[in-house]
């Protein structure tokens, strides 16, 4: 009989170390998150979410088709993939700045923007290569529409309560 005990620490120590890659992985960019939700005054985050690659949802027809087959019980037909956007304060509304996708065993992670395909296999690497997704135009163009969401949002809760607390107006 097959001693397969090897295999089967080998195949454990490599789930560690996979477990390992993928929590620093999200440690670094929940730094990078960190330092942007500081510096906007916590009204926009990094984060990773899903998106879908053709723009039926972007359309009427695309929608209806969409809803007519999730009530169908179908499989959504849209293909999905996975991008580092910019949030607003409620983690919602993400604005995508580039392509994401990681291996099984966290490392290489892939960051895909303005043409370029970068791999990370280390934290310095993926730290390098956030940077320089910060530095884009594109990035801080998301980070300014969050910006102005949360503005716009605060400054009609404001008005509202302005003219709900306001004394009543009497006809003479």
């Amino acid at each position: 009989m097959k001693d397969y005990k090897e295999s089967l620490l080998a195949g454990l120590q490599l789930a560690k170390q996979a477990e390992k890659n993928k929590l620093e992985i999200s440690c670094t960019i929940s730094a990078a998150s960190d330092q942007i939700s500081e510096i906007t005054e916590k009204k926009a985050k990094l984060g990773i979410r899903n998106f879908y690659k053709d723009g039926m949802s972007g359309d009427i027809y695309g929608a209806s088709l969409i809803k007519f087959n999730e009530i169908l019980g179908k499989k959504d037909i849209r293909e999905k993939y996975q991008a580092l956007a910019i949030l607003d304060s409620e983690d919602k509304n993400p604005i995508e700045v580039a392509e994401w996708s990681q291996s099984d065993n966290g490392y290489p992670c892939t960051i895909s923007y303005n043409g370029q395909k970068l791999f990370c296999s280390t934290k310095e690497e993926l730290e390098n290569t956030l940077e320089g997704l910060l530095l884009e135009v594109k990035t801080g163009k998301a980070i300014l529409s969050q910006i102005n969401r949360f503005d716009k949002i605060a400054e009609s809760k404001i008005a509202k309560a302005q003219t709900d607390n306001s004394p009543p107006v009497k006809d003479d």
